[in-house]
């Protein structure tokens, strides 16, 4: 039990709860509380990781800890002032780091019994009453101004349990919502898009839906040429007194820029594409600058399409300012793999507006590893992979990949259960990736693609398997187009996926699998005749939640649809 820990005069904070109407989401009000309880194992009152962070601070010494990060930093800067290299300085320089921060982690938050653990939670008449009064904010947050909570407390062998009773009282609702916005041009495309609005007559109030309200006006804006319009500029005012029937009349206000009668519109003059900066050049040398469909490309080197850069580049020249599409433009430039970063700014100094897209390649070639130990059917087995790239192969964008790998591990012989054999797997796949789809299309159609993230894979691959039964190869060409329709969806058509599988059979497996299809009607021999196989394959993923983002829960949903033998359906009448 946690009480055993506890000093004289201390009472542990053992159950929290709400009692609220029937029918009334209380939920939410448990994230108001001050104090958590800790935590039961299964439910029982053991407080078992009150009693490990007890066991823990019973063990630490936190001067053991100071001195340990002294003969770590002692250390490591002997061997930095005793390297010259700079690549391995740098690598001292961050394992120093990483150990350091490990040391700095214990000495603010104690061992590891202490990290894992909790400390027992003391009730605390205060801690309560700020409960009570984050719940009341939260209701009012929520419609509900005028509702009411109180608390009880019942002890027992000093534990404490708190009852919060929650009284919310009937919400408040928008009967009336208006504008008051002086520049006409803003007020007139609100209006023209009203049915969009996140708020709507008869609605409860809503705090969190205000706010929401406020991103959406503010992106909406800015996706239509106001490039310096901020949040700033929306309030929200709400009048509760005119009704006694609950009713709020809500104005919505977007004021004007001080000293300026109204919001400016910006557009584009010109468009400025760096496509390796931060990128160290010689002494003699200097960028050059070509125009390609209104973009003004700089750099050092001539060494990349303009075609399809600016095939992902969705700002023109003399269009109004659009967030989305800078965003959009900047997410699809880094799409392509090729850069370390994609930066758009604009300069609107000297009265006019230029968009500046800064990039800086990355390294041409990249190379991994990965080793490790593997088991699917037997007994464990060590396997090694590789993977190569390398990019803009043609000076169009492209990529080509490499992928090795090789393992091996124990499997019981399917002709002997009482023997294991080495099975052995090896592969290599080579792939390249074109930015674009490989199809006729005329070049504004490409334009239009450009925005859909389009990528064409032509693969190639090889695959042995090695066993005591058989040994079989596997020959793989495919064509593979991906796109996206959003950031959510992705999707995926081979047009043709090829194999060549070819088998040599250990004559007492073949003699087994001979037995089966005579005595039992087993066809598994089949599986082992050289086979040509081909097939269509269209798949689509989506991912609502883990894009560019890092929430702790995700998930995604992928469907998939194969035909088999496409090709000869085709070709035969």
């Amino acid at each position: 039990m946690g009480t055993r820990y506890l000093q004289e005069n201390q009472k542990l904070l053992y159950r929290q709860t709400i009692k609220a109407p029937k029918g009334f989401n209380s939920a939410p009000l448990r994230d108001q509380y001050v104090k958590k309880v800790n935590r039961k194992l299964l439910g029982l009152p053991i407080n078992s990781l009150v009693w490990m962070h007890h066991e823990g601070a019973i063990r630490y010494d936190q001067e053991k800890f100071v001195e340990k990060k002294s003969r770590i930093e002692t250390k490591f800067d002997k061997k930095i002032a005793a390297t010259k290299k700079q690549s391995k300085i740098n690598t001292l320089q961050y394992k120093r780091q990483q150990k350091v921060e490990a040391v700095n982690k214990k000495i603010l938050n104690g061992n590891n019994f202490m990290q894992w653990g909790e400390v027992a939670t003391i009730f605390d008449s205060a801690s309560v009453s700020l409960s009570v009064d984050k719940i009341k904010n939260y209701l009012f947050t929520k419609g509900y101004f005028t509702g009411n909570v109180s608390f009880t407390t019942e002890e027992y062998k000093k534990r404490v349990s708190v009852v919060y009773k929650i009284t919310p009282g009937r919400p408040y609702r928008y009967d009336t919502i208006f504008y008051l916005v002086p520049d006409q041009k803003v007020l007139s495309l609100l209006l023209k898009t009203k049915n969009i609005s996140l708020l709507e007559k008869y609605d409860q109030y809503d705090q969190d839906k205000l706010n929401k309200e406020r991103e959406r006006i503010d992106v909406f804006l800015k996706d239509r040429g106001y490039y310096d319009f901020t949040r700033q500029y929306i309030e929200f005012a709400v009048d509760t007194g005119y009704t006694d029937d609950h009713g709020i009349a809500l104005q919505i206000e977007i004021k004007n820029p001080s000293r300026r009668s109204s919001h400016q519109v910006f557009s584009v003059d010109s468009i400025n594409f760096t496509t390796d900066a931060a990128v160290n050049a010689k002494d003699n040398m200097k960028r050059k600058s070509d125009v390609y469909r209104d973009i003004t490309y700089n750099y050092f080197l001539n060494q990349y399409s303009k075609k399809i850069l600016s095939q992902r580049v969705f700002i023109h020249r003399d269009s109004i300012y659009s967030r989305s599409k800078t965003f959009n433009t900047q997410r699809q430039l880094a799409n392509l793999d090729i850069f370390k970063f994609i930066n758009i700014n604009y300069d609107t100094s000297d009265g006019r507006f230029i968009t500046n897209i800064f990039s800086s390649p990355l390294d041409r070639y990249s190379w991994s590893n990965e080793a490790g130990v593997t088991v699917t059917q037997g007994f464990p087995g060590p396997y090694f992979s590789t993977s190569f790239k390398k990019r803009n192969v043609f000076k169009g964008l492209e990529i080509i990949e490499l992928n090795g790998r090789f393992g091996f591990e124990g499997v019981a012989s399917a002709t002997d259960a009482t023997n294991f054999y080495k099975s052995t797997e090896a592969g290599v796949n080579g792939s390249i990736i074109f930015p674009q789809f490989l199809f006729p299309f005329k070049e504004s159609k490409a334009y239009q693609l450009g925005k859909y993230n389009p990528r064409t894979r032509l693969l190639a691959g090889y695959t042995y398997t090695d066993r005591p039964e058989y040994q079989r190869s596997i020959n793989t060409l495919s064509d593979t187009y991906t796109w996206e329709n959003k950031r959510t969806t992705q999707y995926s058509f081979t047009l043709i996926s090829l194999n060549v599988i070819r088998s040599t059979l250990d004559p007492a497996f073949d003699s087994l699998l001979i037995y089966l299809q005579e005595n039992q009607g087993n066809n598994l021999r089949n599986s082992f005749k050289p086979s040509f196989v081909s097939s269509m394959i269209f798949g689509v993923t989506w991912n609502p939640n883990n894009y560019g983002n890092t929430e702790r829960s995700s998930y995604y949903v992928r469907a998939q649809v194969e035909t088999g033998g496409t090709l000869f359906n085709l070709a035969l009448p």
